[in-house]
């Protein structure tokens, strides 16, 4: 390769390296994250229509045990009804009428919201995961219906960095919303 075509091909190289570096230590939402932590050599290819597709690897212990949730982890970056502690806690969802309607609105809820998808659904159990825009970093979240409480119990998790800047709290808030207008729409 000649002197002439070295320079555009070395800029290329380090705006990309560059770019790398500042999504590793971004985390979530820019979030301060501990270097190349969960980031498979699968996770690091431009997907979905993000610059960038950071999504760490599917979790294996989600789902429900004994009636519960996996508990959050110690980082800031996850929210659970069921959680003891007041930074993890989120409230539950208040079920009203059966089950079954209530899955419907949660499944229009995920699919009405912009790079969601959901994965798992069962009578009582719901699993979804969201991919942010830019980045692409992938959140796990998931409900289940307790129908001797009459809640619909949630959590919310980013897979990789430390802080999500409340991100996965605004959602669950938000799908709250969503699943509370399309009940009393009585579209589900």
């Amino acid at each position: 390769m000649n002197r002439k075509n070295r320079f555009p091909l070395r800029l290329v190289t380090s705006v990309f390296a560059a770019l790398l570096g500042l999504a590793v230590i971004a985390g979530p939402a820019g979030a301060v994250a501990a270097p190349m932590a969960g980031i498979s050599p699968a996770s690091l290819a431009v997907a979905g229509g993000s610059m960038f597709h950071f999504a760490g690897d599917r979790p294996t212990n989600i789902g429900i045990v004994s009636n519960h949730l996996q508990s959050c982890p110690e980082s800031p970056n996850c929210v659970s009804s069921q959680s003891l502690d007041e930074e993890h806690h989120i409230e539950p969802i208040e079920l009203r009428g059966n089950s079954r309607r209530a899955m419907q609105a949660l499944k229009h809820a995920i699919d009405d919201s912009e790079r969601a998808e959901v994965l798992k659904s069962e009578d009582n159990y719901l699993y979804a995961e969201f991919t942010s825009k830019l980045m692409g970093f992938v959140d796990d979240v998931e409900f289940f219906i307790n129908e001797d409480e009459r809640t619909i119990e949630v959590r919310s998790a980013s897979r990789m960095g430390e802080s999500d800047l409340g991100v996965n709290r605004k959602r669950v808030e938000a799908l709250r919303q969503q699943y509370w207008t399309l009940l009393e729409s009585e579209s589900v």
